[in-house]
């Protein structure tokens, strides 16, 4: 019976060490040679409770996690707490929703274009590219009132994995400054993601020509992790005055410094 314990907990402790970590998102090697052309991601298509899409294109994501009784409620009533959870996210989620559906006067793949062109980065037409890239904004709520907006791109080579690379701007609004904003406040957005996707495309055509950071940081981001205060795990990519760029399990991060906090 010892030996068959013993045989168990080998063959358990084996499985496990051949389980490889996770591993935070790869560095890309540019290739002067490399095409790539505009994507429609299938990554960017999942719905949840939590997140959805609020443009008729589905480049615009919205993501919220406010509403529910939090994880204290899911202790304390088990599965029921965890449905109620799920209901009251859903909920909150589905009534901001209504509000934002296609009241944001950006498009995503054109202010992406014309990053491009000024970055004389060239799209092709071609049918069979290296690499597909998608643009897309993200916006997510990282209080009970406060809504942040990102550009993102997702990266596709045809050989290798995809990544995720994203650029927190600047300023906040509410669900309702956002779903109603001015001509002269449309138009402030619009400059605003236009010179977020210049920043984006510029780190994204940079990196791995320029010897990354690499410094381990342990940080906590309302913008990557809202409502849940967790310490994360990430590198220094690179940074500048205003900007740091943490590389991490779920994609390169352009954080805005002073809205994160770090420890070494």
């Amino acid at each position: 019976m010892l030996l068959k314990k013993i045989s168990v907990l080998s063959m358990t402790l084996a499985l496990v060490a051949c389980v490889a970590p996770p591993k935070f998102q790869d560095t890309r090697q540019p290739n002067k040679n490399e095409t790539f052309a505009l994507g429609s991601s299938a990554l960017l298509q999942p719905t949840n409770h939590t997140v959805r899409h609020i443009n008729v294109e589905k480049n615009i994501i919205y993501t919220q996690t406010f509403g529910g009784g939090g994880l204290a409620l899911g202790l304390l009533l088990g599965p029921a707490g965890t449905a109620a959870n799920y209901a009251m996210i859903n909920s909150a989620t589905d009534a901001d929703t209504h509000k934002l559906s296609n009241k944001i006067p950006v498009d995503p793949v054109k202010s992406f274009s014309n990053a491009a062109r000024l970055h004389n980065f060239s799209l092709t037409d071609t049918t069979n590219p290296d690499s597909r890239i998608t643009p897309y904004l993200y916006i997510v709520k990282t209080s009970e009132s406060s809504l942040n907006i990102a550009t993102g791109l997702i990266y596709e080579p045809n050989i290798g994995t995809a990544s995720k690379y994203m650029l927190q701007l600047p300023g906040t609004y509410t669900v309702e400054e956002l779903s109603s904003l001015s001509p002269e406040q449309a138009s402030i957005l619009q400059s605003t993601v236009d010179s977020g996707f210049e920043q984006l495309l510029g780190f994204f055509s940079r990196e791995g020509s320029e010897s990354p950071l690499g410094q381990p940081i342990k940080y906590k981001s309302a913008f990557i992790s809202p409502r849940f205060d967790f310490t994360l795990d990430g590198s220094v990519a690179a940074k500048d005055d205003h900007i740091t760029w943490i590389r991490t399990y779920g994609g390169l991060y352009g954080l805005r410094n002073g809205t994160f906090s770090v420890s070494y």
